[in-house]
């Protein structure tokens, strides 16, 4: 069986109230103007901090399990939602 993955960790560690402390953070870090909304991929860089994510298929699975808890994690957090984008 494959070891866990530091981004395994957080993404365990990740709830309401730690996502919502990301997404503040990142909005605190802006110009009053432009606070109203941060980009998912913004949110991934705060959390994995100076974490490498590993290079190929490994690290893209990493990236998609940190996507996907994200997501889920924003859609049970009040006043936070996931808009999908164009790309």
């Amino acid at each position: 069986m494959d070891a866990t993955l530091p981004v395994d960790d957080i993404i365990a560690q990740l709830g309401p109230q730690a996502l919502s402390a990301a997404v503040g953070a990142l909005l605190a870090s802006r110009p009053a103007e432009a606070r109203d909304h941060v980009e998912l991929t913004e949110v991934m860089a705060h959390l994995l901090g100076n974490v490498a994510l590993p290079a190929g298929a490994k690290g893209w699975q990493a990236q998609l399990r940190l996507r996907q808890a994200i997501i889920a994690v924003a859609a049970q957090t009040p006043g936070l939602r996931y808009v999908p984008g164009d790309s």
